[in-house]
């Protein structure tokens, strides 16, 4: 894994100097690529990308730690997979993964060589995904989700805190987050008035968290959760002054999700589900993100 670290910071070089940040008086937003926006049959963002020369369909993944091709996208590609030796990438469910390829990409004018992108099962992605956009890739940016207008907006950071908003004049929240070793945008939500840590996870169509820690954090009835398979409505979900209503969440048992460690904390992986009811621009190099109501304007 140290060899996927190094290569992902060696080939970020090229994409980053493009995503410099303007001097400190210069706050107007630079818009560097808008990308179209298609959502694809398993609910998730995806859009369009030239990785080795050809156009690929990648799934755009907050919540993933390094950007993935498939397999079947790698032999099209014609690239040649490499065994990662000492660790691996653990994905939800538990499924391990250990080989990766290396290949240019361009974003825009800008091209990285030598990027590495992790093997992933072909079955583990729609037919039309070719691949996974992680923020290994998307941090170098500030990124916006319009999903009124069905557009993936990268934008070059600037110093000027508190001027990200440009779609509206209206009330918007600012919602700080920490980003973990794994990079996952980790912030806090207020359910039915209980904190929970969440991730952002635009790789996950729904939203879920632990049935564990639903039952013990909420005194919830496990007979009742049975008759409703596990999909719960809540009454208000609230990121910092916003609030969507009657969030419907699937709780998944731990031994299940896998991804819990041998411990259990209130943990959401806040998905697609309610993500698409909200404009967010997330600046990555500040560490806050920027949320409207989707139709905002």
């Amino acid at each position: 894994m140290n060899r996927i670290r190094s290569l992902a910071a060696a080939a970020a070089v090229a994409l980053s100097c493009l995503a410099a940040a303007p001097a400190a008086e210069d706050c107007h937003l630079k818009r560097y690529v808008s990308l179209p926006m298609t959502i694809d049959e398993g609910g998730l963002i995806t859009v369009p990308l030239t990785v080795a020369d050809e156009q690929v369909n990648l799934m755009v993944d907050t919540g993933g730690a390094f950007s993935m091709l498939t397999d079947r996208t790698a032999a099209r590609l014609k690239l040649r997979s490499r065994m990662m030796h000492f660790q691996w990438v653990t994905m939800f469910g538990g499924r391990t993964l250990d080989h990766y390829v290396e290949a240019p990409i361009a974003i825009g004018s800008a091209v990285a060589p030598n990027r590495p992108f992790i093997l992933i099962p072909d079955d583990s992605l729609p037919p039309s995904d070719d691949g996974i956009l992680a923020p290994d890739i998307l941090a170098i940016f500030d990124v916006e989700f319009d999903f009124a207008a069905s557009k993936v907006s990268l934008f070059l950071p600037h110093p000027c805190e508190g001027k990200a908003v440009y779609w509206t004049t209206g009330d918007y929240a600012v919602v700080p987050f920490k980003l973990d070793d794994g990079r996952h945008i980790k912030v806090k939500i207020a359910l039915d008035g209980k904190e929970v840590n969440g991730i952002i996870d635009t790789g996950s169509s729904d939203t879920a968290m632990s049935l564990e820690t639903a039952i013990d954090l909420f005194k919830l009835d496990p007979k009742v959760l049975q008759a409703e398979k596990n999909r719960h409505e809540f009454q208000t979900l609230e990121l910092n002054g916003l609030t969507v209503s009657r969030p419907h969440i699937i709780l998944v048992p731990d031994d299940k999700s896998k991804i819990m460690g041998g411990y259990r904390e209130p943990e959401m992986l806040l998905g697609i589900s309610v993500l698409r009811q909200l404009h967010m621009m997330v600046a990555f190099k500040e560490h806050n993100i920027y949320m409207t109501a989707a139709s905002a304007h």
